[in-house]
């Protein structure tokens, strides 16, 4: 049996949403974060986004043109926890504000491969998250080593395709 939605999903307000994804890297390695986050490394392409709830927080299905994505999310001690197979990002800055996000802002606080922590320099992850009406935008920025050794700018719009109101 399915849990009930954690907080993070609560404040998307969507447990289906639909729309797209546009993308840009700079080099020499941006194209290795965009595989990473499984967008395409430039241009626009659909994007479909999934929640199902779990006992161990969120499943949260992204698909990105013909790629998919499949994380875990758990919102822990205010610190969003987001897990893809071994590497995980704690995210910090998540706020609520009444039944949804009006805005929220997620920094990276530390990227973890398995029990491994990845020093603070090596990646770096800033994120925007407002809904307006049935919408939910994001834009991400993620660098690696200070945006030296490259960097994936992406933005996602997508509406509401059913799920809590």
């Amino acid at each position: 049996m399915e849990a009930e939605l954690n907080a993070v999903s609560i404040a998307l307000g969507a447990q289906r949403a639909a729309g797209t994804v546009d993308s840009f890297t700079a080099p020499p390695l941006g194209w290795l974060l965009a595989a990473i986050a499984g967008v395409p490394a430039r241009g626009s392409t659909h994007a479909r986004l999934e929640i199902r709830g779990s006992d161990r927080g969120d499943v949260w299905t992204r698909s990105f043109g013909r790629r998919r994505q499949v994380s875990r999310v758990q919102l822990v001690d205010d610190i969003v926890e987001e897990r893809f197979g071994p590497l995980t990002f704690e995210l910090i800055g998540f706020r609520i504000d009444g039944i949804g996000v009006e805005r929220g802002h997620l920094e990276l606080r530390r990227t973890r491969i398995g029990r491994f922590s990845l020093g603070s320099g090596t990646f770096s992850l800033r994120s925007t998250t407002w809904r307006d009406d049935s919408r939910l935008r994001s834009h991400i920025h993620a660098a690696l080593l200070g945006g030296r050794l490259g960097q994936l700018h992406y933005a996602i719009d997508l509406h509401n395709e059913g799920g809590i109101q």
